[in-house]
């Protein structure tokens, strides 16, 4: 029987939707970072999860400052959703994300 797994374009999509960009995609050559840097995050998240069918990203990175555990099928099937920007007054916890669904 045939495990499920993700591709690189749905781990892609799913993490654009969970890390901060500035952890992500921010991280260029211009900032001191290798130009191949979100490819080799993404691929790593992305033989982990096909190889444990669970992944996580830490507080650090997401976008929402929890850490998450997630599943294939998660990532296959949940909704696409990217945080576009928040309202914070003094307290990180107190955080309001703004959310467009895809």
């Amino acid at each position: 029987m045939c495990k499920p797994s993700v591709t690189f374009e749905e781990m892609n999509t799913y993490l654009q939707g969970q890390y901060k960009h500035e952890r992500l995609y921010g991280r260029t050559p211009a900032t001191g970072w290798p130009a191949d840097y979100a490819t080799s995050v993404v691929s790593s998240h992305m033989a982990d999860l096909n190889a444990n069918g669970i992944g996580y990203i830490g507080h650090h990175e997401s976008a929402t400052g929890q850490a998450i555990r997630y599943t294939v099928d998660e990532v296959k099937y949940s909704p696409r959703f990217f945080i576009v920007g928040y309202d914070s007054e003094n307290d990180i916890a107190q955080k309001q994300c703004y959310f467009i669904l895809l």
